[in-house]
This record gives C-alpha cells, structure tokens and sequence, in this order.
C-alpha cells in the first residue's frame, strides 16, 4: 500500500512540476510530494534493507529532488542539498 502511496506522490510530482516533462510549473509542490515519496521509501527500506526494488525507486527520488536543486527550483534546499550531496543517485548497499 506504502509503494503504491509513493509510486502515485511521484506521478503527482512529475505533473507538477518535473522540468524533463511538460508540467504544471508548481516546482516547489513538485518538490513537497518529492519529499514526500523519499520518507516513505526511506521507512520501506529501513523496514526491508535487501529490497532492491525500493532502494532503485528511492535512487530515482534522490534524482528528482537532485534535478530541482540543481534547476534552482529548490526554495528548501539547504539541508536537502547536503543530503544530495551525500548520496548522490547511487543506490546504498545495506
């Protein structure tokens, strides 16, 4: 049900605002429903370290937030940036 939750927060994100489709221009809501997909993703695989599948979709989130920051697109990016930083789009290993 969570996945799902998340899955349907990242298409709501992609219309509202990610920049490599045609969008609604709503980037800091598009960063909000983002966010929204990295914590409950981040809960899956605390819950499931093994799960591959997951921590590829969490990957992916780290990249839509990484592409607003990057855009400057981003109005909450200071602890979120270093965050970026940190990760980057590698998927950790557990």
């Amino acid at each position: 049900m969570r996945d799902a939750l998340a899955l349907a927060y990242t298409h709501l994100g992609n219309v509202a605002g990610n920049n490599e489709r045609p969008n609604l221009g709503d980037a800091r809501g598009a960063m909000e429903l983002f966010q929204k997909v990295r914590v409950i993703r981040e809960k899956l695989i605390a819950e499931d370290p093994a799960n591959r599948e997951q921590r590829l979709a969490l990957s992916g989130t780290w990249s839509r937030i990484g592409a607003r920051i990057l855009n400057g697109t981003a109005d909450d990016s200071s602890v979120t940036v270093k965050r970026y930083r940190y990760r980057g789009s590698a998927i950790p290993t557990p």
